[in-house]
């Protein structure tokens, strides 16, 4: 047995574009939809604020739960040693961060509304990145990966500073236009570059500087 089935593959493929994509153009809800299939809920043609709207929304939950099952089941089948290939690996990992990403997004997402107190001393440092180290490793350090213990550093750097820019952009630049959808996209495009990869790379770079320094 191969590491994905066919489907499964699609799915992946599709989960890479997502992540890679402006989160706030029309795109973004044609990727999910690519990735939920019969089970995509119909929604706005891009995602902006509502303010009667709880924050996650049924498509992003549907795919939480999707990644959280998938990564896992991947992983067993890596660890009872089903064949691999490189682009096999490479989609496991999309999966995996995707994943992830979405079960931390939460706490970093308390850890920016708490980010200073009101005296504007720094607040206390975030706490659980020995679980997000644990959890890099049981998904990450199996035979054949490339992962070591510095990119849980940098991946839990960028993993913030996608959660915290999307809080802000999403919050302050209102409107369900695509005038306002562009312009959210614009902002977003100006952080990031139009390759995450690019600004991972970027990120974990200075971080190294960083670390040299100390």
């Amino acid at each position: 047995m191969a590491l994905f089935t066919d489907e499964e593959r699609v799915r992946a493929e599709a989960l890479a574009e997502l992540g890679h994509c402006n989160p706030f153009l029309p795109e973004r809800i044609e990727h999910e939809r690519s990735v939920l299939g019969e089970r995509f809920v119909e929604t706005d043609q891009a995602w902006h604020k509502h303010p009667e709207e709880e924050e996650e929304r049924p498509n992003v939950q549907l795919i939480t739960q999707y990644t959280e099952e998938q990564a896992q089941i991947l992983r067993e089948r890596l660890v009872r040693g089903e064949p691999s290939e490189e682009d096999d690996r490479r989609l496991y990992e999309y999966v995996v961060l995707y994943h992830l990403y979405n079960k931390y997004q939460r706490r970093f997402f308390q850890y920016v509304q708490q980010a200073y107190s009101p005296d504007g001393s720094p607040h206390a440092a975030i706490d659980f990145y020995d679980e997000f180290q644990e959890d890099m490793v049981h998904f990450l350090g199996l035979p054949g990966m490339t992962f070591s213990l510095d990119e849980a550093d940098h991946l839990f750097a960028c993993f913030f500073q996608i959660r915290r820019a999307f809080h802000h952009i999403f919050d302050n630049i209102i409107g369900g236009s695509m005038v306002a959808a562009r312009l959210r996209a614009a902002v977003w495009q100006s952080i990031f570059t139009h390759d995450p990869q690019r600004y991972r790379r970027a990120l974990y770079d200075k971080m190294s500087d960083a670390r040299s320094a100390t």
